[in-house]
């Protein structure tokens, strides 16, 4: 057994840490790794309302040695992570409109103060991977993140906001000490001198702050807002209250952004589209917004719908809890991009309804019932239904070891502490997940989730596919990622994992025909599930995947784009059966 490698941490950080060690079935054995994992989670859990998966997590890693004094580097296109450079080129290829970018760096440490010289070193490394010749040398991981940054570099003029901020994380108390001021001070100018971010924050995280951020990653949402010009609606079965009105739009931007300033992106989960760009419509919005009579927006705009949890009220004052923007996406964005023109404006108001409800079954039908009045596709109002509610059911029949647990809303499971976040799958996991072991195109669930869900959602969610297709295919990849957060595989094989998935229905069953009938289908399902269930069968059945992973790409393993290419699926298929045969004619021999 290793030695654990221990530090000296408050007695309430540890407690915090191994808490959320196990409930993401990590090891313990060295703090420091662990802190590293356990800051990211509490930095990105706060940035994004708990919204993101811990894949995000797993793809900002940058590990240890050659790591250019950076423990973590995360991108974010218009709030959503991009883990690799052709998800980045991808989502740099769709976009016609003007993007948001941020770009986040975390480095952690253990100590129980802040150290000038560390600090200094922090900016430093990001200086360097700034550099269009770093000098440092990197790692795997960060030479990508190089890349991905000289990408977007090279992008500078398609960007509506290029944002840095860095996050200092230790275990010591900040006391705004004039000394270490100074080491923030010098390196954030000296990222400034390069010129690249229009924006960028250096922020020190102590151990107080850290608490918080993780104790409110286990909280859901809420604001308070006033709302005077609202009339009550008549009583509706399953819907506590509910009420029409004008809201001011500054009140409305409270509603819609943290205490950054940041858009609160999780709140449009629900929500059956994601921001259009500069249509027609969204310049209708803009140019009234700024144009000399922006009072019209409460005329010509249909307004948002709101759906919450949890409401409780004082005269005007309402206190929302777990709410969702369900209708309104479009106006949302633009609002919060022209917020210039709209803090200390009591002239624009915004036709807004809210509804009270805790009823899934409700929420669902105001969704359906607000955007298919718009230029939403069926299939799309399906996928965020019918089926999600069906798979919520069927994953719910497990329990133990074989639990998962479906997500059909933003932060569903989030005030339950006994759910692991890696037992967690939405519909972009499942999405993923089905299209590589059931479709066959681990090459396009490998790259941005935009495209995938453009072209596959429709077929995948349309209800006609066993539900146990979409648990297996989670499970195969929670089973993976478990190896790989507990350092069974090296990290280096978690860009293969859907590529994984493809290989082990292929070697359990022989079969990778998307159309393969139903029944077939899911007695699949049942045998693949009865090898991942068990531990030795698995770690046996995953050791073999990899195995084939470095013989087919040889020495291409570190490459970049070898998860691009088809060329390298049809490889790894040609080699799985190549292998079966060998083992068929090895059992036949005894």
């Amino acid at each position: 057994m290793a030695n654990k490698i221990k530090s000296n941490l408050d007695r309430v950080t540890r407690s915090l840490m191994d808490k959320f060690a196990d409930n993401n079935e990590l090891s313990h054995d060295n703090d420091s790794e662990l802190f590293e994992e356990f800051a990211t989670y509490c930095v990105v859990s706060k940035l994004m309302d708990n919204d993101f998966t811990y894949e995000d997590i797993d793809e900002m890693q940058i590990g240890n040695g050659n790591d250019g004094g950076i423990d973590s580097l995360g991108i974010l296109i218009n709030g959503e992570f991009i883990g690799n450079l052709t998800s980045l080129s991808d989502i740099l290829d769709h976009f016609t409109q003007k993007i948001d970018v941020l770009v986040i760096f975390v480095q952690a440490k253990t100590s129980q103060k802040f150290d000038a010289v560390q600090i200094r070193n922090f900016g430093d490394g990001i200086v360097d991977v700034l550099k269009e010749a770093p000098h440092r040398r990197q790692n795997e991981s960060l030479h990508e993140k190089w890349k991905m940054l000289n990408l977007l570099i090279s992008n500078f003029s398609e960007f509506r906001t290029f944002r840095g901020r860095a996050y200092y994380v230790t275990n010591g108390q900040w006391t705004k000490d004039q000394d270490l001021m100074a080491a923030i001070d010098l390196a954030t100018n000296t990222v400034d001198a390069e010129g690249v971010f229009k924006e960028f924050e250096y922020l020190p995280v102590d151990a107080t702050l850290l608490k918080n951020y993780y104790s409110n990653s286990r909280t859901k949402v809420s604001t308070q807002i006033n709302f005077p010009l609202k009339a009550t609606m008549p009583l509706v079965p399953e819907v506590d209250e509910g009420w029409s009105g004008f809201l001011l739009a500054s009140e409305f931007l409270k509603l819609i952004t943290d205490e950054n300033g940041d858009l609160r992106r999780s709140l449009f989960y629900d929500n059956v589209r994601d921001f259009q760009g500069n249509t027609p419509a969204n310049k209708g919005i803009q140019e009234t917004l700024e144009s000399d009579h922006p009072e019209n927006m409460a005329i010509l705009n249909n307004g948002v719908t709101i759906i919450a949890d949890k409401c409780d009220t004082l005269r005007d004052l309402v206190s929302l809890e777990n709410y969702q923007i369900v209708n309104g996406c479009q106006t949302s964005y633009v609002l919060y991009n022209e917020r210039d023109h709209i803090h200390n404006n009591n002239r624009v108001y915004l036709p807004v309804k809210l509804i009270v409800t805790s009823s899934a079954e409700v929420s669902a039908a105001v969704t359906i019932g607000n955007n298919s009045q718009t230029e939403v596709k069926s299939e799309a109002l399906l996928a965020l239904t019918e089926v999600p509610k069906e798979l919520e059911r069927f994953f719910d029949t497990y329990t133990g070891k074989k639990r998962l647990y479906y997500e059909r809303r933003s932060n569903q499971y989030n005030d339950n502490p006994n759910v692991e976040k890696t037992r967690i799958v939405d519909i972009r996991l499942s999405l993923r997940t089905y299209s590589s072991m059931f479709y066959g195109i681990p090459h396009v669930a490998s790259r941005w989730i935009g495209k995938l869900y453009k072209d596959y959602s429709a077929s995948v969610f349309d209800g006609t596919h066993a539900s146990e297709t979409f648990y297996t295919s989670a499970y195969a990849l929670y089973k993976f990622n478990f190896y790989i957060r507990r350092k069974t595989f090296e990290r280096k094989y978690s860009k293969f994992k859907y590529f994984i998935l493809y290989m082990i229905r292929l070697y359990l069953t022989g079969d990778s025909d998307k159309n393969t009938p139903r029944k077939k289908i899911t007695e699949q399902c049942h045998q693949i599930n009865e090898v991942l269930w068990s531990d030795d069968q698995c770690l046996a059945l995953m050791n073999k995947m990899v195995l084939v992973i470095n013989e087919v790409a040889s020495d291409n393993l570190t490459s970049n784009v070898l998860t691009d290419k088809k060329s390298f699926l049809i490889s790894l298929d040609k080699r799985i059966r190549e292998l079966r045969v060998e083992e068929a004619k090895k059992n036949v021999s005894k």
